[in-house]
């Protein structure tokens, strides 16, 4: 059972793609960055049995709306549009699966929100990107600066799919299937061509968090947490932010940093047992 959602959040809108049976538990899938709800749809086979997986697409990115001329894609402000957005759906109580960024907000979302979170998984994903508190000045004016020029860039326009699939697969390792996915639904028609959906400010400097901030988030995460790691994947000196979190579990499985599109049976495998094991409180968190 497939089925597309559209939520009105204020600035915008957001769609998603469901998975499953209304009646299973849900659990909100977010993906990486420049990537978009198909992300999930390979995983979504091995877990709609257990759960109802509602994969969103972030704001910028696939058919969800682009945030107004003026404003930035801040992690703080995607974490509450994504809560809106539970709200919207009458989620009071939910599961969150992210990969990379979408791993990092659901991190906030889970550490800010633990009284509606239930289970944590973070694939390829522990904590947003941080930068020394020096930094934060130099990159404010430089998200002013690269704004002011990103009118004048124009996203490349590709003269079919199968164009776009292979400039996707110079960016990451990613299987030719899992690109394909990506790249279905995230291009349009532009110009006699295919061009991507995606918002151009989104490639934009962004302000970070310290990694002070970073770890506090993560110290304040109370729900059981799976950590998947792919052998080849993006994660490196993470052990620090691994012992923040107070019931992490990590299992490693062979592959890249898309780990959960190309072998999508080991990492529900995965999933499937850690949630066997973890079980969540009986009553909402304080």
């Amino acid at each position: 059972m497939k089925s597309e959602i559209e939520i009105g959040v204020g600035w915008g809108k957001l769609t998603a793609v469901a998975h499953g049976k209304a009646t299973e538990p849900a659990f909100i899938c977010l993906h990486g960055w420049l990537d978009n709800a198909a992300s999930f749809d390979p995983l979504a086979s091995h877990l709609c049995q257990m759960a109802r997986l509602i994969c969103i697409d972030l704001p910028g990115h696939g058919k969800s709306g682009h945030r107004p001329t003026g404003t930035s894609y801040h992690l703080a402000d995607t974490a509450l549009d994504i809560v809106r957005f539970c709200d919207a759906l009458g989620l009071t109580r939910f599961s969150l699966i992210g990969h990379s960024l979408g791993g990092a907000i659901a991190g906030l979302i889970a550490s800010s929100f633990p009284e509606r979170v239930e289970r944590l998984i973070l694939i390829e994903s522990l904590g947003p990107l941080s930068s020394e508190p020096g930094a934060v000045s130099a990159q404010l004016k430089s998200l002013y600066e690269k704004s002011n020029e990103a009118p004048l860039k124009k996203m490349p326009i590709y003269d079919s799919v199968d164009s776009a699939i292979r400039a996707r697969r110079l960016a990451t390792e990613l299987s030719l299937p899992s690109a394909r996915l990506l790249c279905e639904r995230g291009l349009a028609q532009a110009n006699g061509g295919m061009t991507w959906r995606s918002d151009p400010r989104l490639r934009l400097p962004t302000l970070r968090f310290t990694e002070p901030q970073v770890l506090a988030f993560l110290e304040k995460i109370r729900c059981p947490t799976l950590l998947v790691q792919a052998t080849r994947g993006m994660l490196q000196g993470t052990e620090e932010r691994a012992r923040a979190v107070p019931r992490l579990s990590v299992k490693v499985i062979e592959g890249a940093h898309h780990v959960h599109m190309d072998d999508p049976l080991a990492t529900a495998s995965a999933i499937r047992s850690w949630v066997g094991e973890a079980k969540p409180p009986d009553r909402p968190l304080p």
